[in-house]
């Protein structure tokens, strides 16, 4: 069984003087081969590591 509940995916937009940073996702991408994006990736799991909402303290 798979410990993971969900996958957490990030992107960042970086502009600078009017100018975007984007990529050209690979022609083999299983998702949007080929299309241009802005950076980003999947968020790797640290162990004990959970939502700041649901850690004590937490904002």
């Amino acid at each position: 069984m798979n410990e993971f509940a969900y996958v957490v995916n990030v992107d960042c937009a970086v502009v600078r003087d009017d100018e975007y940073l984007v990529i050209e996702r690979g022609s083999e991408e299983e998702h949007a081969p080929g299309t241009v994006a802005f950076p980003g990736g999947k968020v790797e799991q640290e162990q004990g590591w959970m939502p700041s909402r649901t850690r004590p303290g937490g904002r």
